[in-house]
């Protein structure tokens, strides 16, 4: 990304769509619905890898960043 402005974008974006899953999550929960659950879980193995190259699985969230376990 080009621009401070970009940057605040995506992790806007990364944060709304965040959200939305934890909700889809949370619902999936409540009702039991183990096969949305593994879907989802899939989703965010897929788009960590896409966006973070690592598997969301693999990686700790620090004062510093992510970082691989």
């Amino acid at each position: 990304m080009n621009s401070d402005a970009l940057r605040q974008e995506f992790g806007e974006m990364l944060m709304i769509q965040g959200a939305i899953m934890a909700g889809t999550h949370e619902a999936a929960l409540r009702s039991g619905d183990s096969a949305a659950l593994a879907r989802y879980a899939d989703m965010a193995r897929r788009g960590g890898r896409q966006i973070f190259q690592a598997d969301p699985v693999d990686m700790l969230l620090t004062d510093d960043g992510f970082r691989h376990r």
